[in-house]
Formats: C-alpha cells, structure tokens, sequence
C-alpha cells in the first residue's frame, strides 16, 4: 500500500467518512495487526505534507516581497 493509498484511506474513510469503500477498508485494517503502522505512516505523510505547505508558504511570500518592490 502507498503512503498515498493510506492517506486516502484515513482521510476519506476515517475522518471524513466520504468514501464507503475507503471506510470499508479502513474498519478491515484496523482489526489487524498491522494497524499501529499504517497509523504511524499516516502521521508521518501528514507532517511531510504540512512541512510542504509551510515550504511553500515562505516561496510564495518571497516572491510577493520581490514583486511588490
């Protein structure tokens, strides 16, 4: 599964409950096991996403900064 797959699966199938397939598949894996790990890449997609968006934030406040001079 990719980090990408289990993000989805938490986002739409746990958290927003908008994907009844995903919601499905997220009631399967979190009787399993192997749980705690999907947990634990989901957190970790997450922060790279969010340190992403602030990597951005500061792009683009530069560029505002140069283009209003």
């Amino acid at each position: 599964m990719t980090h990408r797959k289990i993000m989805k699966m938490f986002l739409y199938g746990d958290l927003a409950h908008t994907n009844k397939d995903l919601e499905a598949t997220f009631k399967a894996v979190s009787k399993t096991h192997f749980f705690p790990f999907f947990q634990a890449d989901f957190v970790a997609t997450l922060c790279y996403v969010i340190r992403g968006l602030i990597e951005i934030k500061a792009i683009n406040k530069k560029a505002i900064a140069e283009l209003s001079t």
